[in-house]
């Protein structure tokens, strides 16, 4: 297992890496195989970005474009990754929802010529992860789509993602137990 910090390219340079069909197995199947890969490489960056008060992050967040995405993937793609099924990985979704929207509104995130429109997307997929309602409220206004709404709606009815609860810790209420065996959520994540 490496003991090193990526760099923001290092980062990059393997979440694209490949054609698109490699890039849709690695983004979107939840494979072991990418895990554990994600886990060999980027656990040591994934801790150093991850801490309370991390000055990596810090300087990430602040760099261009290219380095704010690294940021916004290893928070938010890496997390689930390295963290399927534990709290862990949900750990960064409220300051990568906030520094998505951020980089949003600023523009930064349509601001590198180099990233073409798949990459950008990556800008954007925390936001639909945050349980925060602000955060929600800008997605489904700035990128409206049925996911967003369900999101957004889900988000504001509960404050939170019920189907999140179990593997959080959290006590389920009746409502939400409701909710999550209800024909409206089934084939949701949220």
């Amino acid at each position: 297992m490496s003991t090193e910090i990526a760099t923001p390219d290092q980062v990059l340079d393997f979440w694209f890496a490949g054609d698109k069909s490699e890039n849709m197995v690695r983004h979107w199947k939840g494979l072991k195989e990418t895990d554990d890969e994600i886990r060999e490489k980027f656990l040591p960056t994934w801790e150093a970005l991850s801490s309370k008060e991390s000055a990596i992050a810090a300087e990430w967040s602040a760099g261009g474009p290219r380095s704010v995405l690294a940021l916004l993937i290893v928070w938010d793609q890496f997390s689930r990754a390295l963290w399927r099924g534990d709290p862990r990985s949900f750990h960064n979704d409220s300051k990568s929802g906030k520094l998505s929207m951020a980089t949003v509104q600023s523009g930064v995130h349509k601001s590198d010529e180099s990233l073409d429109e798949y990459q950008q997307h990556f800008f954007t997929m925390p936001l639909m992860h945050s349980e925060d309602l602000a955060v929600q409220q800008f997605n489904n206004d700035t990128f409206p789509s049925d996911d967003s709404k369900g999101h957004f709606a889900v988000c504001e009815r509960f404050g939170r993602f019920p189907k999140r609860n179990k593997a959080l810790g959290r006590e389920s209420t009746p409502e939400e137990i409701e909710y999550m065996a209800s024909a409206e959520a089934q084939g949701r994540p949220y």
